[in-house]
């Protein structure tokens, strides 16, 4: 195996960009049907998925990488400087876009986002691989990391006896602006989040600093597949029957553990973790055995497009998004235009609305700006220009 390019994690990063333009661009915000609707708080959904897919691959292509470095003779330190530079510019480009996003609609300024949880992520599985390549240590440090905030978030609860405190491990369920990740954001940046509360004069930010932690937890599960797929010791047979059962064995976890604390893409609870990074080896195992040992390439040259440049289509998608909401003027009832609204109702609503109801309308102008990026993808590919963020 070219541990240099696996053509099956470029196509798993494609389809997780899938689901995030396809989450991030709908056409009516009040109609957006539910397997492209994020959970409000607690729960899974399909695009829920779309984030704890990315991180996974991360840590997936972590020792992919780094092995490739140590091969062309670059030494530990200068590995790490290449990876705190990336996650520099990272972190930069989705300040940037925050910057972006105050100075178009005017509500709000958010220090985080989700290129910044990618460039943490990433830094923090440079350093703790570069710190030790063994297995066992990647897997204790996600444990811990784990249970230590499955903890944190139990002894945040306060009860006022024994048996109420029983019974609440049945589940815990933190609220909103009432848990310790809320808490330890709103102390640190005050109102500069996501979400804020006046009246609480609490925050909520779902790429917060302390929700950060469990997700680093979801990059070393990918951090563990990635070595396992490099092993020279074991065969590909050995290899999908480890990845297999590892898979299903955090799935059904994942599904147990809710019984303690339940899925929560907003708190990145632990059992949200175990439960995505199952569904994500599961489709890791997939896409390895169609691409990488069956051939079967050709059939997913677009997913493979959108992986090889994903960070820059995100970063263009919000762009074009912004931009498109920022091109206003006075419409002819007297109300605020758009030119994303105005689009919107000329090449997609005015048609579909009428045959299909808003729900469809809305996500067929999704699947349209999907369409766009997916085209300049391959427009990229083609002329063999992939950017390295």
């Amino acid at each position: 195996m070219n541990i240099d390019r696996i053509s099956s994690l470029d196509a798993f990063r494609g389809l997780a960009m899938v689901l995030v333009l396809l989450s991030s661009n709908q056409g009516d915000w009040t109609y957006v049907i539910g397997p492209l609707s994020h959970s409000e708080w607690f729960g899974c959904s399909l695009v829920d998925l779309g984030f704890p897919f990315f991180l996974f691959i991360i840590g997936v292509a972590v020792p992919l990488s780094i092995a490739g470095r140590m091969g062309k003779g670059e030494s530990r330190e200068q590995i790490f400087f290449h990876a705190l530079k990336r996650a520099a510019i990272l972190a930069s480009l989705g300040v940037l876009l925050m910057a972006m996003h105050y100075f178009i609609f005017m509500d709000f300024f958010r220090f985080y986002g989700v290129l910044q949880r990618i460039a943490l992520v990433y830094l923090a599985l440079v350093i703790i691989f570069l710190s030790s390549p063994r297995s066992l240590v990647h897997a204790s440090i996600a444990a811990i990391l784990l249970i230590s905030y499955g903890l944190l978030l139990l002894a945040s609860s306060y009860y006022s006896s024994p048996h109420e405190a029983i019974m609440a491990l049945f589940p815990i369920t933190p609220e909103k602006f009432n848990n310790p990740a809320d808490s330890l954001d709103t102390w640190i940046f005050g109102n500069l989040l996501y979400e804020y509360n006046k009246n609480l004069h609490m925050g909520h930010d779902p790429e917060g600093l302390l929700t950060t932690i469990p997700s680093v937890s979801t990059g070393l599960i990918g951090v563990l597949c990635g070595t396992l797929l490099t092993s020279p010791r074991l065969s590909l047979e050995k290899k999908s029957i480890y990845l297999a059962l590892a898979g299903s064995v955090l799935v059904f976890l994942g599904i147990i553990s809710q019984c303690i604390i339940p899925f929560s893409k907003n708190l990145w609870t632990p059992s949200f973790v175990i439960y995505t990074a199952g569904w994500a080896i599961l489709v890791l195992l997939l896409l390895h055995w169609m691409i990488d040992q069956k051939g079967f390439q050709r059939f997913f040259v677009l997913p493979i497009a959108l992986g090889q440049n994903s960070i820059l289509i995100y970063f263009m998608s919000a762009c074009l998004a912004y931009l498109t909401a920022a091109v206003r003027w006075i419409g002819p009832d007297g109300n605020n235009e758009t030119l994303k609204h105005w689009l919107f109702s000329i090449l997609v609503r005015s048609w579909a609305e009428p045959l299909f109801g808003p729900y469809v309308a809305s996500s067929l102008w999704s699947c349209l700006y999907l369409a766009i990026f997916a085209l300049l993808a391959l427009w990229l590919v083609k002329k063999k220009i992939i950017i390295k963020i």
